[in-house]
């Protein structure tokens, strides 16, 4: 399966914790790799193998942050 480079933009993060609450929530699911999470952008990016964006960011949004797709490559 190819891997998917996907730019989300994550509106909410206002402190380093919801940075790692997102980073951490992203480690944990199948097939993500390459995670950097920017909060002063609101910027996360990932690769994912098994995964597409629609999934990722349902797990951005119960987190309590709000996610849309910037990119998807």
């Amino acid at each position: 399966m190819d891997s998917k480079q996907l730019r989300l933009r994550v509106v909410g993060m206002h402190c380093g914790g919801c940075e790692g609450k997102v980073r951490r929530s992203l480690e944990s699911l199948p097939g993500v790799k390459n995670i950097v999470v920017e909060r002063s952008n609101e910027r996360t990016t990932l690769t994912s193998e098994v995964l597409g964006a629609q999934q990722v960011m349902e797990v951005i949004t119960d987190l309590g942050f709000s996610a849309s797709l910037a990119e998807e490559s």
